[in-house]
């Protein structure tokens, strides 16, 4: 590198006067092109394409639709509001979420989309009566609900849903529990009133209350109409246990042929009536 300079300078040494104001003059057009291109080069990387004012995305989460459309007008930007989806910690009416997100650095005029909240999912309570308890526990969580299950004692057919608490169509916020009542087999019953039935309607009722049917006694009776009960045991009103049986006494058909003596051995509904 030193011999080269070396052999510049001899070389420069030996040029007249003239050559030499030549190459000062050369060499100084050339370094001033070059400061001005690097010039012109760092002001167009700096300035070019990029916009002379930038905003910041104000933060409007939670806030009603309204005030965060201003907030975003006052900021020179454009509102844009999109889909709204049910969220139980944002209230109905109010922003979701927005995009872009706050803080983020845009040109004035950007538009903002806003994503609204419309409160707490609230489904209907659905029809779920006289089903199994699983089927109705399916439907309700299906709905979103909790359930639970109590016992409804003497109510409805045993094993199947006699009510629901809220009732059915009650529209409800989540998360809520509804409470199944799921019918129960009774214990005690009270003895219906069986004086003046027909024998068969006497009979359907005992059973439906899940009593049973004892002695059924017919005799001559100038008192009620024939096929009628006229007295039973136990007594109209009385409780007794589940299973219980209940002696009835029917007013025989005339044709029946019966004495009054005749009637304390028949028993139990296997009677033959002799024609």
């Amino acid at each position: 590198m030193k011999a080269f300079l070396r052999r510049i300078r001899r070389r420069i040494a030996v040029l007249t006067p003239a050559e030499r104001l030549l190459i000062k003059r050369i060499v100084g057009v050339g370094g001033a092109a070059f400061l001005i291109g690097y010039v012109l080069t760092a002001i167009s990387f700096r300035t070019g394409g990029a916009p002379t004012e930038v905003v910041l995305v104000p933060d409007v989460r939670d806030r009603p639709v309204a005030e965060a459309a201003d907030m975003m007008r006052a900021e020179d930007l454009t509102v844009v509001v999109g889909d709204s989806f049910p969220n139980a910690a944002v209230p109905a009416g109010a922003v979701l979420t927005q995009s872009p997100l706050p803080g983020r650095e845009v040109s004035p005029g950007t538009e903002v989309r806003l994503i609204v909240s419309t409160g707490p999912l609230s489904p209907v309570v659905p029809q779920v009566g006289s089903m199994t308890v699983a089927a109705a526990t399916q439907a309700l969580q299906n709905a979103g609900f909790e359930v639970l299950v109590e016992e409804a004692t003497g109510e409805g057919q045993p094993g199947r849903i006699v009510a629901t608490i809220p009732a059915a169509g009650t529209r409800v916020s989540l998360p809520a529990r509804v409470r199944l009542r799921v019918g129960g087999q009774r214990s005690r019953v009270a003895v219906p009133t069986l004086i003046g039935m027909l024998e068969e309607t006497a009979r359907s009722s005992i059973t439906a209350l899940g009593l049973q049917l004892g002695e059924v006694v017919y005799e001559q009776s100038e008192f009620g109409e024939p096929g009628s009960v006229t007295s039973q045991e136990p007594a109209p009103g009385d409780s007794v246990n589940v299973g219980t049986p209940v002696r009835i006494r029917v007013t025989a058909q005339a044709s029946a042929g019966l004495a009054p003596t005749d009637s304390e051995s028949l028993a139990s509904g296997q009677v033959e009536v002799p024609e």
